[in-house]
């Protein structure tokens, strides 16, 4: 286990989680040897039907497929539709292909309809965003834990729960008054309470995950994001200080 003594050091994760519970020693291989598996026996039916094919045609629908499974992906993405319908529109396709007897259908129905289930039971209350599954709960003294993909991410706490490290770049210069600060990666609104506190004049917050930044506008304590001096803007930061004028 990975044990958090202190929220005086900077790392990359918050430190609402304590101690963090490290998965078994045998799942990752087991995860890679069931994956390789699965992968081979269905390359081996793909290749017995690409063999009626000529090979230029047959490479061509390879290439075909990849680039659709990728377009299909960054649909999935955009309009951030939970696994479940991954598994319903898929269980769907493979139904309408299959040939066989009644009975096997059956069989096969049964068995998707079950791994349909199974998808939405673990899905839980999660929210998808199209880069994260984010999920919330409570904190004891007020606040909430954002989580992505089952690991502890954010805190949306008022600036006066917050760690040390957070208030270092105002208290180190008392003496200067920050008219316009530009927060790269504004996230729930944890940097962006601290700009408001502190008396920023005027704060751009850039973050590239629409879902975090909506959780922050209505669940944050400190309410940072319906301020007017507050604007953000839901970019990559890469392009955002590409094309900004400026000056911070």
């Amino acid at each position: 286990a990975l044990k958090i003594e202190t929220g005086d050091a900077l790392f990359f994760k918050s430190t609402e989680v304590k101690e963090e519970q490290v998965e078994h020693t045998y799942l990752l291989p087991f995860v890679v040897c069931f994956v390789t598996v699965l992968f081979a026996l269905l390359s081996y039916e793909m290749g017995v039907l690409f063999d009626r094919f000529k090979p230029l045609m047959a490479y061509a629908w390879n290439i075909g497929g990849s680039m659709a499974g990728v377009a299909a992906f960054f649909l999935i993405s955009l309009l951030q539709i939970p696994p479940v319908w991954w598994f319903i529109i898929t269980s769907v396709g493979v139904l309408l292909l299959l040939r066989g007897s009644a009975s096997q259908i059956l069989v096969s129905f049964v068995t998707l309809a079950s791994t349909v289930y199974v998808a939405w039971n673990l899905q839980g209350d999660g929210t998808w965003s199209p880069y994260y599954r984010i999920t919330m709960k409570d904190l004891p003294d007020g606040g909430k834990v954002l989580n992505v993909n089952n690991i502890g991410h954010q805190t949306m706490q008022v600036p006066e729960h917050k760690e040390g490290f957070y208030h270092v770049p105002y208290t180190s210069f008392k003496d200067n008054h920050f008219k316009r600060a530009l927060i790269i990666g504004a996230g729930s609104g944890t940097d962006v309470s601290l700009a408001v506190k502190y008396g920023v004049e005027s704060i751009t917050g850039v973050e590239i995950d629409p879902v975090i930044y909506a959780l922050g506008k209505k669940h944050h304590p400190a309410l940072p994001y319906v301020l007017p001096r507050v604007k953000v803007h839901i970019n990559d930061a890469r392009a955002f200080v590409r094309n900004d004028k400026g000056a911070y």
